[in-house]
């Protein structure tokens, strides 16, 4: 490979590792002595492949772990907790968002999420609330792609409530690999704001449910009543300034009276597979 192509395979793969991570561009950068330590050993090509892909993963998780959170805590972010406890119920949906670093927030907001799970909890004991985006630990500004906002700190998507029909019990995972795109479509009557923005050309819209490969819900139900609940418990937070959902959810689960809850805007993508809510810090 030429000089210019590698130049070029350096550039393509710190800007990608970059972009889905924030941190994993200059995890690239630190890891490429060890790479060309290694392919300068002459070993097999499959011994040389996973000897590196070890050694990045090794650089990775140790600024994860050791770096990221207490230079994020300078920023004014802390990660959220990957899995649920007694004392505050919440979890990633997905090792993903964790592992991209794409589970930070300013710690009023999580503060706001831990009052709101206790809540939740303390009337339907075996929920816990499943976060999906938040924010990365650095820099005020920077994409957390592909969403528009979550880009401050102070925003967050958590997953709606879904009841097992048999077992009475809520299922406290997602239905699709990621947590998006699993939707609850409108009801005849009902608002129908996707057609809505459809129609205007938004093809974006609606389009994490035709790619996300997600499971069916075959046996669960939308649980009104207790969705109803949690988003009146959002509702409720003095610093909670916006949340989004979908018109035909907010009038199904009678919350038109309630102004911090209202539509986003056709220019975004639907809002009836996630709640998205924000704070004003």
């Amino acid at each position: 490979m030429t000089g210019f192509l590698k130049f070029i395979k350096i550039i393509f793969l710190f800007s990608i590792l970059t972009i889905l991570t924030q941190v994993g561009g200059v995890v690239y950068l630190l890891y490429l002595p060890f790479s060309s330590y290694v392919k300068s050993e002459k070993m097999s090509g499959w011994k040389s492949f996973v000897t590196r892909l070890l050694g990045f993963n090794v650089i990775y998780f140790l600024m994860w772990f050791f770096i990221i959170p207490p230079l994020a805590k300078k920023y004014g972010r802390v990660p959220l907790p990957i899995f649920s406890t007694t004392e505050n119920p919440v979890k990633a949906g997905s090792l993903i968002y964790a592992l991209g670093n794409r589970h930070y927030v300013k710690p009023t907001l999580r503060d706001v999420f831990f009052d709101v799970a206790q809540k939740v909890n303390k009337k339907y004991s075996d929920v816990e609330l499943i976060y999906l985006d938040a924010n990365f630990p650095f820099y005020e500004g920077f994409p957390l792609l592909p969403h528009l906002s979550h880009d401050d700190g102070e925003k967050l998507d958590i997953a709606f409530l879904y009841k097992n029909k048999k077992s009475d019990k809520f299922y406290n995972k997602t239905f699709s690999l990621i947590g998006y795109g699993v939707t609850e479509n409108p009801k005849k009557g009902e608002s129908n704001q996707p057609a809505a923005c459809e129609k205007e050309g938004k093809w974006q819209y609606s389009l994490m449910k035709k790619i996300t490969f997600a499971k069916v819900k075959k046996g669960y139900e939308f649980d009104e009543k207790a969705n109803r609940f949690l988003l009146l418990k959002i509702n409720e937070q003095s610093k909670v300034k916006k949340i989004f959902i979908e018109p035909h959810l907010k009038e199904r689960l009678r919350l038109t009276k309630y102004k911090k809850v209202r539509f986003h805007g056709c220019h975004a993508v639907r809002h009836d597979d996630h709640i998205h809510f924000q704070i004003n810090n």
